[in-house]
C-alpha cells in the first residue's frame, strides 16, 4: 500500500487529477491502518504486569476502533476539502496516460 500510495501521488502531481488525489488518500489511509491495527495487535500479545493485572488483550479492539474513525473522520475531510477545492478553482488536466498506468499497476498489486 505504501507502494501504491507512492505512485499515485507521483501521478497525481504529474496530471492534478482529482481521482488521482483521492486514489492517493485511499492507499496512504489503507497504509496508516495497517500500522495501527499491527500495533495493536502487537501490544495485545503482552503479558500482564501491576499496572495491568488483565493483559492488553483488548488493544486490539482500541486499535480497530481507533482506526475506524480515524479512516472515516479524515477521508471525510479531506474528500470535501478536496472536492471544493477543484469546484472552486478548476484546473486544466494533463495527459491522463499515467494516471490509468498508476492505477493498472495498483488493481494488480491489491488484486
Amino acid at each position: 500500500n505504501f507502494a501504491n500510495f507512492m505512485f499515485k501521488m507521483a501521478a497525481w502531481l504529474y496530471t492534478g487529477s482529482h481521482c488521482m488525489f483521492s486514489e492517493m488518500i485511499h492507499s496512504m489511509a489503507d497504509t496508516i491502518n495497517q500500522l495501527i491495527l499491527a500495533w495493536g495487535v502487537h501490544q495485545s500479545i503482552k503479558r500482564p504486569d501491576p499496572n495491568h493485572p488483565y493483559g492488553y488483550s483488548n488493544m486490539r479492539y482500541v486499535s480497530s476502533l481507533i482506526s475506524g474513525v480515524g479512516i472515516f473522520c479524515f477521508g471525510t475531510g479531506l474528500s470535501v476539502y478536496h472536492g471544493i477545492k477543484g469546484l472552486v478553482h478548476p484546473q486544466e488536466i494533463e495527459s491522463l496516460y499515467w494516471a490509468f498506468f498508476v492505477l493498472g499497476g495498483s488493481l494488480l498489486s491489491e488484486g
